[in-house]
């Protein structure tokens, strides 16, 4: 996904180094992105021939490399953009729903235990997201009013998100503890069953050893 990111801001014609990408995006949609991945991923493009450096112009630090997309790179970007699998709609697995079905699986204490590890991990998120968003106020100017219109949005998104996850860990909570319970019936049963056939197979075994010697 980094490297559709790169490509999308690059697709306005203006060159940028990859710090000023990074921070571009980062200051508009507040996620925190790897600087070490980040740069992989332009080395990457540029390896591709989706970017490419141009010169360095003004009075700017000499170490910081501009690029701009190349032809085939916006092409590239315009047809993922284009696409509906921009758009999810597409199935796929995400993790919490891979290690919800792997937890079903496993004993109830490793359940128990990775449940309170989410909730404690999306309460801590959900603080975050919501701080975040109520940083945000409106300021004088149209386009820095419009930068934060759109930083709102992305934010109560992300918030929306994690509040949505908070919801399913509740209810993957219940469902997973009636199965515990099932699972748990079920054994009580065939244990009971088990014991009935022994104390069965046993009085029989009484039976004919008593009529044996009856004999």
């Amino acid at each position: 996904m980094l490297r559709y990111l790169i490509l999308g801001v690059l697709r306005d014609g203006r060159a940028r180094h990859g710090y000023g990408i990074m921070k571009e995006y980062r200051d508009v949609s507040g996620a925190e992105i790897s600087i070490g991945n980040f740069y992989r991923e332009i080395q990457r493009l540029a390896r591709d021939g989706l970017i490419q450096a141009v010169v360095n112009r003004g009075d700017v630090d000499r170490r910081r490399i501009p690029y701009e997309t190349t032809p085939t790179g916006r092409e590239v970007f315009d047809a993922w953009v284009s696409s509906p699998l921009a758009w999810g709609l597409t199935e796929h697995q995400d993790d919490v729903s891979l290690c919800a079905y792997l937890i079903s699986r496993t004993a109830h204490v490793l359940g128990a235990k990775v449940t309170k590890q989410w909730r404690e991990e999306l309460g801590l998120r959900r603080q975050v997201a919501a701080h975040a968003l109520e940083a945000t106020s409106p300021r004088d100017g149209v386009v820095q009013a419009g930068r934060l219109t759109l930083r709102r949005l992305l934010l109560a998104r992300r918030l929306e998100r994690v509040c949505a996850d908070v919801e399913f860990v509740g209810r993957f909570e219940a469902a997973y503890g009636a199965l515990i319970e099932e699972r748990t019936l079920l054994v009580d049963e065939c244990e009971d069953g088990v014991a009935r056939r022994k104390a069965a197979r046993a009085a029989r075994t009484k039976s004919t050893a008593d009529g044996n010697a009856s004999v």
